[in-house]
């Protein structure tokens, strides 16, 4: 094992020398130069490995290449939850053609998303906490290879909607409909998701995780011009959420069994299955999915 400080560490995750290698950090990384603290470009074979302890690091841009394993510490974006740049608003950002990225034991906070993959293969999240100023956890369009795994959500900062009016006075959780008659510019509140999956992504497991959000659970979100989900099972999972506890829409050879869903609010707790079969599962609520498998 290499101890490094983050400008070493830096510099070895561009460094295509640094595959099998263990390092672990000995400092904090705060942003460079306003984006992402650590930035991979080569894929690593056979794997580096990070052990972050207990530092923080403002953000993960996981560019091109892979072959990633992050340990321990605290990820948070580099702009935090309300960044100029959109981007800056996510923890890590794994970009297209990236594959074999894996964190565990780390904690994600103080982000507008904390993880958002796109086009990238075999992505695992095990043994993490989700927390505090987080909207999303994980966000996954057109992934290959998913596992979401025993890791703990919440609680979360409940952000509502706000009405800023003209004399200066700003109120909460007014609908848009009566906020701009009077002047006022409204601003949406958060609609947190622990883990979306949406167009063509495949090949997940979300199980043995412990959610408790005043948002959506576990769910697939779809815009009208994506394509389905395959081979996406949630299993064992116990969820306390306002809405979308399980969500499956389209989705091919698709499970979700064995779980525990609670209501965080007034409404029903169900599970919306989609196609996917929905068999063993808990809610007090009733709804579909409760037969035994």
């Amino acid at each position: 094992m290499i101890s490094v400080t983050c400008a070493a560490l830096a510099a070895a995750l561009l460094n295509s020398g640094s595959a099998g290698k263990h390092f672990v950090l000995k400092e904090d990384c705060g942003p460079a130069n306003g984006s992402w603290a650590l930035t991979v470009k080569p894929y690593f074979n056979p794997p580096v490995t990070i052990d972050a302890g207990n530092h923080i690091v403002h953000g993960i841009n996981v560019a091109t290449g892979g072959g990633l394993r992050w340990r321990g510490g605290t990820i948070v974006a580099p702009e935090g939850p309300y960044p100029q740049a959109r981007p800056h608003g996510y923890g890590v950002r794994i970009w297209a053609g990236t594959r074999d990225i894996s964190f565990d034991r780390t904690t994600f906070t103080n982000a507008r998303k904390a993880i958002v993959t796109h086009q990238t293969r075999n992505i695992s999240v095990t043994n993490s906490r989700f927390h505090g100023r987080l909207e999303d956890g994980l966000i996954a369009s057109e992934t290959n290879g998913i596992v979401f795994s025993h890791n703990k959500a919440g609680p979360f900062d409940i952000i509502y909607p706000k009405c800023a009016l003209p004399n200066g006075s700003v109120l909460e959780r007014l609908p848009r409909r009566d906020c701009e008659p009077r002047g006022g510019v409204w601003t949406d509140g958060w609609h947190a998701d622990v883990l979306q999956i949406r167009n063509a992504t495949s090949d997940v497991v979300a199980e043995y995780n412990e959610i408790d959000t005043p948002g959506q659970g576990l769910a697939n979100m779809d815009a009208k011009t994506d394509l389905p989900v395959a081979r996406v099972r949630f299993s064992h999972n116990r969820i306390k959420a306002v809405t979308h506890w399980l969500t499956l829409g389209p989705c091919e050879d698709c499970q979700i069994d064995h779980n525990v869903i609670e209501k965080n609010g007034r409404w029903r707790a169900v599970i919306h299955p989609g196609t996917a079969r929905a068999c063993g599962n808990k809610s007090a609520d009733g709804g579909p999915g409760l037969d035994p498998c």
